[in-house]
């Protein structure tokens, strides 16, 4: 058989798994995690998670099947299943533990695309400056407290699946080049420049701040103000010791925009509006 024969054969082969794969995406979820070698440890481990906490949790009450990419068909591309995996499925499960290369390359193409993830991670990952404030949550690693992530894990994803429009850092830096591009005049961009310094300066605090907190809330509240307006309110309630980050969002229709702030997980929306009323 010629090479040519051979590659048709083998384009042939993944475009059955594509479509095999498009029919499925809306009830499947995909969990990238460390591997390792088969006998490693690394892989041990995480079959554990996948085993006793992630498939009673997604397949159990979310009704979605969970597959991981070690346990993906050798037929075809690998990396070709995962990519399209990634960008398809309707959940993902980030493990975060290890910060290996390969699941941060991964997460970062989730983002990209802008569809559910649940970030997760052993409680003793240091997580990377640009992620601290993303709503990670972590567990520990034994039965007791993969126990105890179950129903953490199942109240991340429904929250996940439930968000109206993406949170991440690559979703974020994309409204920010929209603000720029549409932005008038040099009053603007100093506003939009300011905006950046203020999330820069929270960026290096949150993961302090973020210190035995399991997860984050975001609230949002829609502003009648002049974005300055709300870009001077967002470093005020940004001092604010139960506050971890305040930051200014650009919303869809014309001339409003809305104040995200992120709280730790006790603190509910009527708290928040209050802490945000104190400095109006």
């Amino acid at each position: 058989m010629s090479d040519d024969t051979s590659d048709a054969a083998v384009d042939g082969q993944a475009n059955q798994e594509s479509e095999g794969a498009d029919s499925e995406e809306d009830g499947e979820c995909f969990v990238i995690a460390p591997i390792g070698d088969p006998r490693s440890e690394t892989r041990r481990q995480t079959d554990g998670l996948l085993d006793e906490a992630i498939r009673p949790v997604v397949e159990d009450r979310l009704d979605l099947k969970v597959t991981a990419a070690h346990q993906l068909p050798e037929a075809g591309s690998i990396t070709r299943q995962v990519i399209q995996r990634l960008l398809e499925v309707e959940l993902v499960v980030a493990d975060l533990t290890r910060l290996n290369a390969n699941v941060m390359y991964e997460l970062a193409v989730r983002h990209a695309k802008g569809r559910p993830v649940v970030p997760i991670a052993e409680k003793s990952t240091s997580l990377p400056f640009d992620i601290t404030t993303e709503r990670t949550v972590f567990y520990e690693d034994s039965m007791h407290g993969l126990g105890e992530l179950k129903p953490k894990l199942e109240k991340a994803a429904r929250a996940a699946l439930g968000d109206k429009e993406p949170d991440n850092p690559i979703y974020r830096a994309q409204q920010d080049f929209e603000m720029r591009k549409a932005a008038e005049g040099d009053i603007m961009e100093y506003v939009i420049d300011r905006l950046d310094e203020i999330e820069s300066s929270v960026s290096t605090i949150s993961h302090s701040r973020d210190s035995g907190i399991d997860e984050v809330e975001t609230h949002e509240f829609v502003m009648e103000e002049a974005i300055k307006e709300v870009a001077t309110l967002a470093s005020d309630v940004n001092q604010d010791p139960k506050v971890i980050s305040a930051s200014v969002v650009k919303s869809p229709g014309p001339g409003n925009c809305r104040l995200r702030v992120r709280t730790s997980k006790d603190l509910g929306i009527d708290e928040a509006g209050m802490i945000l009323r104190k400095y109006l």
